[in-house]
């Protein structure tokens, strides 16, 4: 009988030890493996970036994968990308952001997804009351956000479309390339000296008429027009990144002279890259 009672006891505390008590929070979506063809061009090229990257890039897509939870940004309206454009852009997407870092680099941290669109940006009304009739009516704008945004499940690009060849390409490049290091911003170790230096610009709202390079060395005004004028760390960091693969030396030595620390921040990223990755950061010449 004590040797039953004593194997029961053991399986008891055996099964116990087995449970995971840790309470799971929070929402995991699966998504699987995406359907790859070579029937088009366009398909062709989304095909080659997902086998090298693991980056699924589309230029069609439901209104639920668009909407995923994006809490802050839900009022984004957007317009769809013209498919003949897309190896073009892709192309140009590859070359000026994925090939910046070493491959495996790009492969493990950049976004699981690229959405592709025409346009992107924010649908505001102002409202005008007609004194003769005391009737309000409202004008609206769209308000257009360069380059793309980014939400909690992709990165998206813009424009995909004829526009795309009436873009300066030099400002798309370090849009592009800002946004992919925001997006992978989360994955890597927080740059905390790099990122004491503008403290005091993240903290807050910053106005419309200030200089962000004089006071805060920032680089970039914040692209957000919900969020207003916040800059948070991430985007700083994607800027800096951008600064120095893109800008000429010669530009950055106007920075330079406005504000020291711009400087000492470019010095810090290159020395993070290097330290953390083993990546030396290409830099623009003249």
């Amino acid at each position: 009988m004590n040797k039953y009672l004593y194997i029961i006891i053991l399986l008891f505390f055996c099964l116990e030890g087995c449970v995971d008590n840790d309470e799971v929070s929070g929402r995991m979506e699966i998504f699987e493996k995406p359907e790859l063809s070579d029937a088009t061009a366009a398909n062709r090229k989304i095909k080659e970036m997902f086998e090298k990257y693991n980056t699924y890039c589309k230029y069609e897509f439901t209104t639920d994968e668009y909407e995923w939870d994006w809490t802050t940004r839900n009022s984004m309206e957007y317009t769809l990308a013209e498919e003949e454009y897309v190896p073009e852009v892709l192309d140009s997407l590859d070359k000026w952001v994925f090939q910046i870092f070493p491959e495996e680099f790009s492969k493990k941290y950049g976004p699981l997804n690229v959405l592709m669109v025409d346009s992107l940006g924010f649908v505001d009304a102002e409202s005008i009351i007609n004194w003769d009739t005391w009737e309000v009516e409202y004008v609206y704008y769209f308000h257009y956000v360069e380059g793309g945004e980014l939400a909690t499940n992709y990165m998206a690009i813009a424009p995909v479309s004829k526009r795309f060849k009436e873009q300066n390409m030099d400002d798309l490049k370090r849009w592009w390339l800002s946004l992919f290091v925001e997006k992978m911003f989360e994955q890597l170790p927080y740059p905390t000296k790099y990122a004491r230096i503008s403290a005091e610009g993240y903290n807050g709202y910053i106005g419309s008429s200030e200089d962000v390079v004089t006071k805060y060395a920032f680089v970039r005004r914040s692209r957000n027009i919900v969020l207003g004028n916040k800059i948070y760390v991430e985007q700083d960091f994607g800027d800096f990144v951008s600064f120095i693969v893109y800008t000429k030396p010669s530009e950055k030595e106007k920075y330079y002279a406005k504000n020291s620390n711009i400087k000492i921040k470019v010095e810090l990223m290159k020395e993070y890259f290097l330290e953390n990755f083993g990546i030396n950061l290409p830099e623009a010449r003249e």
